[in-house]
């Protein structure tokens, strides 16, 4: 339900950008895969890109100085209320975050409640002395955290309202490997007895058409990022039919058409695109010696108001071994 205007390959991760470049006006992509989720994908049009004026750009360069800046100023925060503890007192330190919270036992694989995911404390989780607060912050969103272990719980076998969703998901993820196992074979079993690969293909949706490739990126339209796919690309001989090949999608199977000679690139063919890197690289240079001096003021009445707090200490229990 979004529509997320006009943007360049950079704004957006590899995934979503690849495919927004790769498909024409009008056209729906297939499902791509990153690292937010699963996304269709529509693009409604496409322009040349260019230098954006200043008097254009200017609230989006603000925006993201005002970003940065609240961000440098919440991590401050949180190294602050850290050194704070030993002195005042883990009640004292977090009152200006609005308190800390004591969580329900864990597993190093499961979500921390009430906050989600944290895959760089998850690793530093085993690691932590019981009793004594993280080096350093974690970053959740637009906040950071402080981690302080109480106590590991031994390993044990788990109540089963502690692992019935973990349990769901094991089951319906061994059933979709069973079912991608089946149509693999019955693929398998069509093409040992000379099928045509279109033949194949047709209980499938038919054959999709990547367009010409190259092997630098390793982007393949409907697939996503698949070197391997690449490589085996330029491997098979035109006209052949590739073996099983595993995907993150699931298993795929190729046809090269054809081959050829890419011409060299020219710098007056490239200049527009130099340019724009270039320039690219230089504004992000610029951001970056601004976020500690830029002055940021609020002009919406509805942001004047106390801001949310930017840091939030946590007490975290770890049951070891599960």
């Amino acid at each position: 339900g979004g529509d997320l205007g006009f943007f360049n390959r950079a704004t957006m991760v590899k995934e979503f950008s690849d495919t927004s470049f790769a498909i024409e006006p009008g056209y729906v992509s297939q499902p791509v895969k990153t690292r937010f989720g699963f996304h269709l994908i529509r693009v409604d049009a496409k322009k040349p890109e260019g230098v954006v004026p200043f008097e254009e750009a200017r609230d989006e360069i603000f925006s993201e100085i005002a970003r940065a800046r609240a961000d440098s100023l919440g991590l401050r925060n949180a190294r602050r209320s850290l050194r704070q503890i030993p002195a005042v007192g883990v009640a004292a330190a977090a009152r200006p975050a609005g308190g800390f919270k004591t969580s329900e036992p864990f597993t190093v694989a499961d979500p921390i409640p009430g906050i989600g995911m944290l895959p760089d404390m998850a690793a530093d989780l085993p690691s932590l002395p019981v009793g004594q607060w993280s080096a350093k912050p974690y970053k959740e969103a637009n906040s950071y955290i402080l981690v302080r272990p109480t106590r590991r719980l031994p390993a044990g076998p788990a109540d089963f309202e502690e692992v019935k969703r973990q349990a769901v998901e094991d089951m319906k993820t061994a059933k979709k490997k069973a079912l991608v196992a089946q149509k693999t074979e019955q693929v398998r079993t069509m093409l040992s007895a000379g099928a045509t690969l279109d033949s194949a293909a047709a209980p499938f949706g038919g054959l999709k058409d990547s367009g010409l490739l190259t092997k630098i990126g390793g982007f393949i339209p409907l697939l996503g990022n698949e070197p391997r796919v690449i490589e085996k690309a330029f491997a098979v001989k035109p006209g052949t039919v590739s073996d099983t090949i595993h995907v993150a999608q699931g298993v795929v199977w190729i046809r090269p058409e054809d081959k050829r000679a890419v011409e060299g690139a020219s710098f007056a063919k490239d200049r527009d695109a130099i340019t724009n890197e270039l320039l690219a690289k230089k504004i992000e240079a610029w951001l970056e010696s601004k976020k500690k001096t830029v002055r940021v003021e609020v002009l919406r009445a509805d942001l004047r108001g106390p801001p949310p707090p930017k840091t939030r200490t946590v007490t975290t229990t770890i049951p070891a071994g599960r």
